[in-house]
């Protein structure tokens, strides 16, 4: 499971800076989304208008479904 965990924290920013979205099944897709100062031309577009960039995590539908189903409830102090 670790091999795997670590081949993924490899393998996944490679395919982000590729502009690939990764899809892992049910538990959901990663995908980069960037900010960048509005232009007025094409010509204008550089990458040096990116303000930034973040990886975006969207669950599958099985587990906001789980996660919809959470119990929340006050730890009482010890």
């Amino acid at each position: 499971m670790i091999g795997v965990l670590e081949a993924f924290t490899q393998l996944i920013p490679q395919l982000l800076k590729d502009n690939r979205s990764v899809e892992l099944g049910d538990l959901g897709t990663f995908s980069l989304h960037i900010s960048a100062e509005g232009v007025d031309s094409e010509e204008l577009v550089t990458r040096h208008r990116i303000k930034k960039s973040t990886i975006a995590f969207r669950p599958g539908k099985r587990v906001k479904q789980d996660i919809a189903r959470v119990d929340y409830r006050k730890i009482p102090k010890k």
